[in-house]
This record gives C-alpha cells, structure tokens and sequence, in this order.
C-alpha cells in the first residue's frame, strides 16, 4: 500500500532512539512520529477496552428508550397489527430532573462566589468574580452544563472536556487619516476643528490574538482513557486520554 503525504501508519514500532530520557523528575521526550505512534496504540487499547464491555451497546439502549421510538408490531400468528403509543418515560423523568437539578446551580448569575483570603482584597475578588463569570458566559456555561445533565442523567455518565483557546484572526480597524487641529484657549482650555482629512476614514488590517474558556460535552465512546483507570470522576489524572473528534 502506498504512503500518501500526510498519512499516519499505526503499526510502527517505538524504537529505542525514538526516545530521550531528560532525567529522572522530566518525562521521556518523543520524536513526532513516535508521539503519534503512541497515541494510535493507546487508542487502540482503550477502544478494545470499550468493546470487550461492550458498554457501545447500553449507551445505544438508552438513547432508543429516551426517544421511544414507535414500532409496528402485530399480535402472535396473524398480521393484525397492536395498537401502539410510545411511552416517553425515561423522557418525561429526564426532563423532569434536569430542570431542578440546573435550578439548583444556576440560581443566579455568576453561579459562583468568590470569597478573598487574608491576603487578597474585597476589589480584587469582585474583580475576579466578574472576570470569571464573562468567560463563562462566552462559553456558553449553563446551556453546556444543561446539556451535560441530560446525559448524565440519559446514560449514568458524562465526559466534560474544557480548554483554552488561542485563537488569531484580522480584524479591521477603522481610524480617520488625520488626527484633528485642536487650539489652546487664552483661560484654560482648547477646541477641536475636524478637517476633511480628520474625518476622513482609511481601513487598516491589525492581526489580534483572542482567548477564551472552552467547554463541551464529548460523545460517550469518543474518550478512550486508560483501562487500567479506576477513578472516573478524576479523568484528567488518567495515565492518558484520547479524544477522538
């Protein structure tokens, strides 16, 4: 088979050269090719993991049982057809839970307080509570976290993933070509007089860089962690995790 440009073969060996060991208190560091290889080989460990217990399966079920589908059944040995109306019951508890449930978090807005140590002033907790509660709206925090309520409370699980962005883009700035006259006063103070080159607008690209929170709620069999983890509710401890988007 040919190798296309691009394209990653995840039935190579780790050589030993493909390693550095940088002392006993740093991590081995990889080439990028043996990086790869590593992250193709656990993945497929934890798929395999997945598989076996087949949980694929029970994730299915409860997503049909949510929605409750109606089916076209008939009475045994004849083509009469049963009578058929779709029981939403899982539907109708999930969505009788998760109302209360986010009630309970999102009872006002920031959902959090800030409460400043010995050394840390009032203002610079009402500042940080102010900041942190902006990223959480630009993120989009509640309508996430509703969302990840439904399907812990669908499937007895969830998978959060939050991140940071680094994110640059060009933007446009517009600013007049010229700044205006201004004119000192006799007593104290000064008048602008705006010319035809002062209100005059030129459009300049500026390269900025912007940042912010990132959270989502991943697919359940999307996130193959290590088998040998047995503390789901701390999964960023995990020896690794693979997220597969």
């Amino acid at each position: 088979m040919a190798t296309l440009p691009g394209m990653v073969r995840g039935n190579q060996r780790i050589e030993p050269e493909d390693v550095q060991l940088q002392g006993p208190l740093l991590d081995p560091k990889y080439t990028d090719d043996a990086a790869v290889q590593l992250v193709i080989q656990d993945a497929a460990r934890a798929r395999t993991y997945i598989d076996q217990k087949q949980w694929n399966l029970h994730w299915r079920e409860s997503d049909v049982l949510f929605q409750s589908p109606r089916t076209n059944q008939a009475f045994e040995g004849s083509t009469v057809a049963r009578a058929n109306v779709s029981r939403f019951t899982v539907a109708k508890h999930v969505n009788s839970l998760v109302p209360a449930m986010k009630s309970g978090v999102f009872y006002e807005m920031p959902p959090f307080l800030i409460r400043p140590r010995p050394a840390t002033s009032q203002t610079t907790a009402r500042a940080k509570t102010a900041l942190y509660g902006a990223l959480l709206d630009e993120c989009k925090f509640e309508q996430v976290s509703e969302r990840a309520m439904e399907s812990m409370t669908t499937f007895g699980t969830v998978i959060v993933k939050v991140g940071w962005r680094r994110d640059t883009k060009i933007k446009k700035i517009r600013s007049p070509k010229e700044e205006p006259l201004r004119m000192k006063l006799p007593l104290n103070g000064e008048i602008v007089i705006h010319t035809k080159e002062s209100e005059t607008l030129i459009v300049t690209d500026q390269e900025i860089v912007e940042e912010g929170l990132t959270i989502e709620v991943c697919e359940l069999g999307s996130v193959l962690v290590d088998p040998t983890w047995n503390d789901p509710n701390n999964l960023q401890h995990a020896k690794y995790a693979v997220h597969v988007t």
